[in-house]
Formats: structure tokens, sequence, C-alpha cells
């Protein structure tokens, strides 16, 4: 916990200080900075599904499963974007 008298000018709330660590085991992504421009044009439109959000970028979005498809890109996980980005790389 982090004190308003740490802050000038002190806030009217508390703070906290948190600490992420980094995973030891992730695994490499293929193609990483074309994977983070797909995340990216994935979020796009939030409130539009994934489908949507991809036919802008005129991705062949056919070897993508249906039920992944109809979903917005906040319901999914960094697994699943990946799952979807393994499926693209082998189309």
């Amino acid at each position: 916990k982090v004190l308003p008298g740490s802050f000038e000018p002190p806030p009217k709330v508390d703070s906290r200080l948190l600490y992420f660590k980094p995973k030891e085991d992730v695994e490499p992504i293929q193609d990483e900075a074309v994977f983070w421009r797909f995340v990216k044009a994935c979020f796009k439109a939030p409130r539009r599904t994934l489908r949507n959000n991809l036919m802008s970028i005129q991705i062949d979005s056919s070897v993508i499963p249906n039920e992944m498809l109809a979903l917005r890109a906040q319901q999914m996980n960094i697994d699943d974007f990946k799952r979807i980005w393994s499926q693209l790389r082998s189309a």
C-alpha cells in the first residue's frame, strides 16, 4: 500500500504498488510482429465480432471455426489468438 503522502500533491485515494512476474515458459510466436498486428486488427472495433473485424483486413477466415468467428475479441484469451494465428499460418 502506498500512502497519499508519497505523492505531490497527495491524491484523495489510496494506491497500491503491483509487481508482475513474467512467465518463464512462454513459447515463441511465429512471425511475432505480424501476430501483434493481427491481434490489433481483431480489436479494431470492439463491439464487432471477429468475423467482421477480420473482413476489414482481408484474411481468409474459412480456416477459423465459426464459433470463434462469432466471438468479440475481448471474449478471447491469448491462447485463442495463438490458436487462430497458427491456423491462419498453416492455411
